[in-house]
């Protein structure tokens, strides 16, 4: 028997509440989520404050669980009122209206933090800056992953909690190592007892004291890092699975039985907007574990210190369509409860949920169709030795061309089906992914040995697994065997087109400019290239630009087969230039270089690069095509999209299709076949639909 999170999708909606929600109607606020068409609820329960009358002594009890009279009597943060007024079942009251309602109910605990009678009863388990202070914020002392409040306390927690009420599942806030705090101040690497003790146990050197990519005692800590806040995660997780029925939701993919992420905003990041992220963040889970839900989190509010502003609610939608359509469940996250007092983005999050409430079956069980994989490099960000400009470039290029693909994480190649799972694909995208280990690296030249296309950028496969320079690439099946030099100077720099029958998706250029760093490379024997290189020449004054151009025979992209295989390798970030750029040039070159790989599309669409694609099995019957319509983004806005008219898609599928229908038009289409390709019409697109395509009756 399937567990619950597994038989349907989830419509999840969380009430992150505050200390003086504690004072409303918990009954009231579950039976708003109901209202929303949600059939899952994460609501606060413990941590930095519970939300029910515990007997832990190092739970801090919302004050407002009791009445005014007994407040007035009562230390702020003392334990259970007894006596004249009665504390308030909060949570209790909330789980049996969840359950009576139909809806699952998830705790969410927050252990990143403590009140200060909690410091100073058991200062061993906080947080310790380099110069020996606590990290303390808004009056709460930060925790260590590494203390005991994390690695025996908190077990005393969720003990407490199973023993009070028939929960659902655990979902954890802030789980992990937390050098920077609410407002952005920096307070170093943690310096405690236990963290010390554990880097020298592991590694026979003292903690590193700051971040420094160039120490390899900083490489060792970042491993640190991932290795400890994977076993408490791991304990975690076979501590909640001794309960049946009751899921760990979390971030940490690996161990989470419901995996959660968000899709938010920040008024101080950098631009560009990922108008992506819905999409990112479902594909990356359900491409690396295609039976794990994905919850991604719609962020109501514009950024932490604006949680009372909403985002503009055809961003909130566009995210919630994006999850929907990539096979996740549709998650939106509010502060407080959903009376909310900016309420302009509600309206859309409930059409969606109703929705997705409607076609539930339709989408449960599906499984995505694409044959290109997008690598997530997460071992070369940890180690900084790549950005998500290259990711978030490549992810672009494939979704404007209206390419099928999955994500996964690179650590999805370390396992024992790394075959297995390549398998599936004819093209494996690897943007800058720089540091792979020697069985990664294994799995890969066997995938392109076996018949396998690889598109590489950048730095990829020049470093280990643990950020360590290596001497030569670690992928036999790139046309390049070893770095000559890198140059990082590449500023007004340029590719000369050397054969553009290769590049047949070139606009009318035959030069292509680069800046940033390239790798100066030896070719392996055999190998050929399309692009030579013009160095760095002159720019300025005008009357003296290209007075030293000169042309050279270094290779901009290099054509390579390996076995069966086909390879292309740009030793240069064409993604991430493109991400920052949006360079027609840039956007030519890679969609030839995919289709000089793989040369027939999965799906043919004249829409442009704002039309985003998905194409599924359904579990019963047939295939589901999923449209999104991304018109509505336009720099920093977020704007209703723009209706796409008559489109006519051409879809290369397993099998014959016999009819095709709309979920949003609720309607049949006109459908036909085309030699091996099924053809429909679909007369109006707004934001997003899925198109249920039938088998033919044989």
């Amino acid at each position: 028997m399937a567990n619950w999170w597994q038989e349907r999708p989830i419509r999840l909606v969380q009430t992150n509440l505050r200390e003086i929600d504690a004072r409303l109607d918990p009954r009231e606020i579950v039976r708003e989520v109901k209202a929303f068409d949600a059939n899952a609820i994460l609501f606060s329960v413990g941590g930095i404050v519970s939300f029910y009358p515990t007997q832990l002594r190092f739970q801090t009890p919302v004050p407002y669980l009791c009445g005014e009279r007994a407040l007035e009597r009562t230390p702020l943060y003392g334990g259970p009122v007894v006596g004249e007024q009665a504390v308030r079942d909060f949570v209790g009251e909330a789980v049996e209206e969840a359950h009576a309602l139909g809806l699952r109910f998830i705790a969410r605990l927050d252990l990143s933090k403590c009140h200060k009678h909690v410091y100073e009863s058991r200062p061993e388990w906080f947080f310790r800056r380099p110069d020996g202070k606590p990290q303390v914020y808004n009056g709460l002392f930060s925790t260590c992953v590494n203390g005991g409040y994390y690695q025996e306390y908190s077990f005393e927690i969720m003990r407490e909690i199973l023993a009070r009420y028939e929960i659902d599942g655990f979902f954890f806030n802030m789980f992990g190592y937390k050098s920077y705090d609410y407002s952005g101040n920096y307070h170093g690497l943690c310096q405690c007892d236990n963290c010390q003790r554990r880097f020298r146990e592991m590694y026979g050197q003292p903690l590193p004291q700051q971040v420094d990519p160039a120490d390899p005692t900083y490489l060792d800590y970042i491993e640190f890092q991932q290795v400890t806040v994977d076993a408490l995660t791991r304990s975690v997780a076979e501590f909640i699975h001794q309960h049946h029925g009751v899921a760990l939701v979390n971030y940490q993919i690996r161990f989470a039985d419901v995996v959660r992420s968000e899709s938010n905003s920040a008024v101080d990041r950098p631009l560009p907007m990922w108008q992506l992220s819905g999409s990112d963040n479902v594909k990356r889970v359900r491409g690396t574990y295609p039976d794990k839900p994905s919850c991604n989190a719609a962020v109501y509010f514009v950024d932490i210190p604006y949680r009372f502003a909403a985002a503009s609610p055809h961003q909130t939608a566009l995210r919630l369509a994006q999850d929907l359509v990539h096979g996740g469940d549709v998650d939106l996250y509010v502060l407080g409860t959903l009376k909310q007092e900016d309420r302009q983005a509600l309206g859309r999050g409930r059409e969606i949920y109703r929705f997705a409430a409607q076609h539930s079956d339709v989408y449960r069980g599906m499984r995505s169709l694409a044959q290109t994989c997008l690598l997530y490099p997460q071992q070369s960000y940890a180690y900084d030795k790549s950005t998500h400009a290259a990711y978030r470039g490549a992810f672009r290029l494939l979704t404007e061309h209206q390419v099928p693909f999955d994500c996964a994480h690179d650590f999805v190649l370390e396992d024992e089906g790394a075959a297995r799972f390549l398998g599936k694909y004819e093209l494996l995208v690897l943007p800058d992914a720089a540091c792979l280990s020697d069985r990664q690296a294994e799995a890969i030249d066997a995938y392109a040995q076996a018949g396998g296309c690889l598109l590489a950028t950048g730095e990829t496969g020049l470093y280990s697994e643990r950020g360590r320079r290596r001497e030569s690439y670690a992928l036999t099946s790139l046309g390049a065997s070893q770095v000559k030099t890198a140059r990082h100077d590449m500023r007004s720099a340029y590719f000369r087109v050397l054969d553009r029958d290769a590049l047949p998706f070139l606009p009318d250029t035959d030069i292509i400019f680069l800046d940033g760093t390239m790798q100066f490379v030896d070719p392996r024997p055999g190998a050929t290239s399309s692009l030579a290189l013009v160095p760095p020449c002159t720019f300025g004054p005008p009357e003296k630009v290209a007075i030293d151009r000169v042309e050279s025979d270094v290779p901009g992209v290099i054509w390579y087969s390996h076995g069966a295989g086909r390879t292309a390798y740009l030793p240069w970030a064409i993604d991430a230039l493109y991400y920052r750029h949006s360079s027609p040039a840039h956007d030519g070159l890679y969609y030839s270089v995919l289709r000089t790989l793989c040369p027939e599309p999965q799906i043919i669409v004249d829409a442009g690069g704002q039309l985003e694609v998905g194409l599924s099995a359904h579990r019963g019957d047939g295939y589901l095509l999923h449209l999104v319509n991304l018109s509505g983004h336009h720099g920093t806005a977020f704007l209703a999209p723009v209706p796409m008219r008559e489109l006519e898609v051409r879809l290369r599928l397993p099998g014959v299709v016999g009819s095709a229908r709309s979920l949003q038009l609720d309607k049949e289409l006109p459908t036909w076949q085309d030699g091996t390709c099924t053809v429909l019409r679909l007369e109006a697109l707004d934001l997003f639909d899925t198109i249920h395509l039938r088998r033919a009756q044989t």
